[in-house]
């Protein structure tokens, strides 16, 4: 039986990433998208002219900006390849760091950015990168600019992770996999995908010999391991 894959990331993001899969695997692949969060862009009172250089680790954020002001000179410093490229088409100039958080503030307190900077982020963060930085001697503010809303599986979620049809979910965050696996039957066949060690470490136990980690944390290195568990299921399966 072939493997459908349960995309579980915020609606727009969901619709981007199943373009993606459809890219690289053909239209014939089998998709269900149910994101496990919503998300909620915030406003928080920023005075824009105070700051310098603005420093994001998600796409989310560069969008929840781009609703509070029309300035963009700024200095600007994205995670990954994703928030860059959401960066660049809202107009800002960022440097890609090319990594997860730890390298972000490696990239940080090596360039020595011009203060006052500014953290975009969400309520909910894996990591705080204000707090990392400080520690480090670089005074970073920080502005909360999105909430994320936990969503209910949907009832054609649940359905397919109590049948008995092999389930591939590339997880892109800790958050939505703990919510995932919140509502997940224990008996399904889930074949999970974590962008990240941090995040594959949120997967439980039951489903640990099935668990894939991209070796680098960005959506090709995601699609790769996707690729790997289609193969996986495709043997297992005899087809």
């Amino acid at each position: 039986m072939l493997p459908t894959i349960l995309i579980i990331r915020p609606e727009e993001a969901a619709i981007r990433f199943e373009q993606e899969l459809i890219a690289r695997f053909g239209a014939d692949l089998r998709i269900l998208r149910a994101p496990a969060m919503r998300m909620e862009f915030l406003s928080p009172q920023v005075k824009w002219v105070s700051i310098n250089t603005l420093v994001f680790t998600s796409h989310v954020a560069v969008q929840a900006f781009a609703a509070l002001t029309d300035d963009r000179a700024f200095a600007c410093y994205a995670v990954g390849s994703t928030t860059a490229t959401a960066a660049r088409a809202i107009g800002l100039d960022p440097v890609d760091c090319k990594g997860d958080a730890a390298e972000l503030v490696k990239v940080l307190l090596a360039a020595r950015p011009q203060l006052p900077a500014l953290y975009l982020r969400g309520e909910h963060v894996s990591e705080d990168i204000a707090a990392k930085l400080d520690q480090s001697g670089i005074t970073v503010q920080s502005a909360i600019v999105y909430r994320q809303h936990a969503k209910r599986l949907t009832s054609e979620a649940k359905d397919l992770l109590q049948s008995a049809n092999p389930v591939i979910v590339p997880l892109m965050s800790a958050r939505s996999s703990r919510l995932l696996f919140d509502q997940a039957n224990p008996a399904a066949q889930i074949y999970p995908v974590a962008i990240s060690n941090k995040v594959a470490a949120t997967v439980p136990e039951a489903y640990s010999a099935q668990l894939r980690t991209a070796l680098k944390p960005n959506l090709q290195a995601v699609l790769d391991e996707v690729a790997k568990q289609i193969r996986d299921v495709k043997r297992l399966e005899g087809l």
